[in-house]
This record gives structure tokens, sequence and C-alpha cells, in this order.
């Protein structure tokens, strides 16, 4: 505090404080209250409904662990669906392996017995040449002998059976053109004692 401040609070004359006479409360009579006029009753009206709130957006992360959780799914079912094509390849290789060797095997037996065929159907080819071989010329069996491989047994029989066909007409025809001679006469029994003692 300055000085001036000091001289003032000074010079002030001390004041006693007022003291202030006491007042008892009135007390009013109760009145009762009038009947209030019934109120009209208003409508109840709905509440309007608040706005949703706005779904809070999920976070970055968020979305990459979702897309990150659907890619693998999709990794495992499409794993497992190679597994599963896999096993079925698996399955296939193994039938047609087993396919294979049978095939092989009745390719051999088969085999076998074409074999057999060829060998019983050249046996029978040389039999019947063997027998035309009898009744036509070296000529004419000759062609034929060397090329019986190429003619089945039917064919080769065919062939043969026309050979000597017409070697036979051919040999009738010509002993048709012969001109008969005639038959020497029976000798009888003197003539031919009579021949006997002339030598």
């Amino acid at each position: 505090m300055d000085e001036f401040e000091k001289e003032q609070v000074a010079v002030e004359p001390e004041v006693a404080p007022e003291v202030e006479p006491e007042v008892t409360p009135e007390v009013e009579p109760e009145v009762e209250p009038a009947a209030e006029p019934a109120a009209e009753v208003e409508p109840v009206s709905e509440p309007e409904p608040e706005p949703e709130a706005e779904p809070e957006e999920p976070s970055e992360f968020d979305k990459l662990q979702q897309k990150f959780d659907e890619l693998n799914n999709t990794y495992n079912e499409l794993l497992n669906n190679y597994n599963a094509v896999n096993e079925k390849i698996e399955s296939a290789n193994s039938e047609i392996e087993q396919l294979r060797a049978s095939n092989t095997t009745l390719q051999e037996t088969v085999n076998a017995y074409e074999a057999k065929f060829a060998a019983i159907e050249l046996q029978n080819k040389n039999s019947l040449i063997e027998k035309y071989e009898k009744v036509l010329s070296e000529e004419e069996i000759m062609p034929i002998k060397d090329t019986a491989k190429d003619f089945s047994y039917d064919e080769l029989e065919s062939k043969l059976a026309v050979i000597f066909a017409n070697k036979q007409m051919a040999g009738s025809e010509e002993e048709s053109k012969k001109v008969p001679l005639p038959e020497p006469e029976q000798e009888n029994e003197f003539a031919l004692l009579m021949r006997k003692y002339r030598k």
C-alpha cells in the first residue's frame, strides 16, 4: 500500500454496524385450491425415431483382415479341390495301368491263337496243293504254289479248281477232235494157234 491510501484509511470515521430488528414471518391462511378444469387429453404422438447412428466404418486393417480371411478360405477350398483331383488322377492312372496290363495279356493270347490259326491254314493249303500236284502239271501249279501265302484257303482252292476244270475241258475237246479208230478184230482160237506154230 502506498502513503495516499494510508491517509484515506485514516480519515474515514469508524461507523458501527447497524443491527436490523428481527421480523417474524406472517403465516398466510391455507386456501384450498380451486378445482382445475379437466385438461384436454392431447393425443400421444409417437416419438420420432432417432436417426440411426451410422455404423462406424471398419478400419483399413479390418478391411484387409477380412479380405485376407476370404482369400485364405478360397485358397483352402482350391487346395482341397486340387488334392481331390490329384487323387482322382492317380486312381485313373492306376486303372489305366491295369487296363494296359490286361490288354497286353489279351494281345499275347490273340497273337498266339493267330499264329496257331496261320500254321493250321498253311498246313491245309500245303495239303491242297499236294492233292492238285497229282492231277496238274508243274507249269500249271507253280504260279499258285509261289503265291499261296497271299490267298486264303478258300481262294486257293477256287483257283486250283478252276485250273483243273479248264484242263479237263481242254482235254475233252482234244478227245472229241480225234478220229476214232476201229478196234482190231478178235482173232479166233484157230488163228492164235496157227500164229504160235509159225514161230
